[in-house]
């Protein structure tokens, strides 16, 4: 698993973004898509958006932007609460609806 928090830090790195903490400092602008907090499957967002995952243990890891679009957010989960099922990390824009 830290692997994985190692490659998606090293992906946030090169696309012009850092992480700080647990805490995704933006370099670029997307001020309307700022992280605020996970609530039970939902990603919020300061602005008032938030993005529903329909996940458990959901963490937020960072975003990539998307030129005017939403950006690309990443977090992470599982589908079921009680399962053996593996965490995965997820990358997805709500520009392009949910899946």
């Amino acid at each position: 698993m830290k692997l994985i928090y190692a490659l998606a830090t090293v992906i946030l790195l090169n696309t012009g973004f850092t992480t700080d903490n647990n805490h995704t400092r933006q370099t670029k602008n997307t001020s309307e898509w700022i992280f605020d907090k996970v609530r039970a499957h939902t990603l919020e967002f300061k602005n008032g958006k938030s993005y529903n995952t329909d996940l458990y243990d959901l963490k937020y890891i960072g975003q990539v932007a998307n030129n005017n679009k939403a950006p690309f957010l990443i977090f992470s989960g599982r589908e079921c609460l009680e399962c053996d099922a593996n965490i995965s990390i997820y990358i997805h824009s709500p520009a392009n609806g949910h899946t």
